[in-house]
């Protein structure tokens, strides 16, 4: 009676098949996790920044006056223009006091981690009810805001000298990043983000 069984060499080929075959899975499977990851910190910086962006849109759109200080020397609660951008913008709140030159809302960016707050890991977006006084940070600590642009269009009302015929417009840049993962080697991986919106003042400019 003959008992046949796996020889060495068979059970080696096995056992390095099987090696082969976890490595692979295993590869597969960090993958997957790595890429939930970057999926859940990119639906993170999404939501804040949708939320960020729109808040700051829906009161700039209700807003007055708008100011960008590049376009020239004139004061803040003053409207004007800036084609070439600025990281600084100010206007006028609905419901604000036009003869009041200290409650105009004022966003711009803070590169400084320090200044924007604990915990921040990069710049941010900041935003002042007191003409740029006591700002708050409105974009998450974990976001790295690298570049913000306002570029304002049409700001000058018609009644006033040198007047625009356009309603005031801005366009919004905002472009940033957020670390999304370590690799093996400690090296801290980025999901880089690019955003941009317009918003035409609401009230009509006669």
């Amino acid at each position: 009676m003959n008992n046949k069984g796996f020889t060495l060499i068979e059970l080696m080929v096995s056992v390095t098949i099987f090696i082969v075959v976890m490595t692979i899975s295993l590869g597969a499977l960090l993958s997957i996790s790595a890429a939930e990851r970057k999926a859940e910190a990119l639906k993170t910086v999404m939501n804040n920044l949708n939320f960020g962006l729109e808040s700051m849109a829906r009161t700039i759109r209700t807003g007055i006056t708008y100011h960008c200080p590049a376009g020239g020397g004139a004061a803040l609660y003053e409207p004007q223009d800036c084609s070439g951008g600025d990281d600084y913008f100010a206007f006028e709140a609905v419901g604000g006091d036009i003869n009041d030159n200290g409650d105009q809302v004022v966003y711009f960016y803070e590169p400084d981690p320090l200044d924007c707050g604990a915990n921040h890991i990069g710049g941010c977006i900041m935003r002042s009810v007191a003409s740029g006084a006591n700002p708050l940070p409105i974009t998450a600590s974990e976001i790295n805001v690298t570049n913000l642009t306002f570029y304002v269009r049409g700001s000058v009302p018609e009644f006033e000298s040198d007047p625009t015929t356009s309603q005031p417009k801005v366009v919004i840049t905002l472009i940033g990043d957020i670390p999304s993962q370590v690799s093996a080697a400690g090296v801290v991986q980025s999901t880089q983000f690019r955003l941009q919106t317009s918003v035409t003042q609401r009230l009509y400019d006669q």
